[in-house]
């Protein structure tokens, strides 16, 4: 696995986890591009509300955590 420090240059791939926090429009944005390069995706945001709700059933494969309480899981099992 290639840690994205060692080379700028380096995109996620199929053995990589990725954390991606908020579900905005750049945030379901990135979690797509990732899940198309294979990595495994968690995506979390601090809302449950109804339009976020709709953007994570867009992104089949990636794990969704939403409300603010758990996004502390989120990180802990990403690592």
């Amino acid at each position: 696995m290639t840690r994205f420090g060692d080379d700028p240059h380096a995109l996620p791939g199929r053995d990589d986890r990725v954390l991606v926090l908020g579900l905005g429009i750049s945030g379901e944005a990135a979690a797509r591009h990732l899940l198309r390069l294979g990595a495994a995706v968690t995506v979390t945001d601090r809302s449950d509300d109804a339009a976020v709700r709709e953007r994570a059933a867009t992104l089949p494969g990636a794990r969704v955590v939403l409300g603010g309480s758990r996004e502390a899981e989120a990180v802990a099992d990403a690592d």
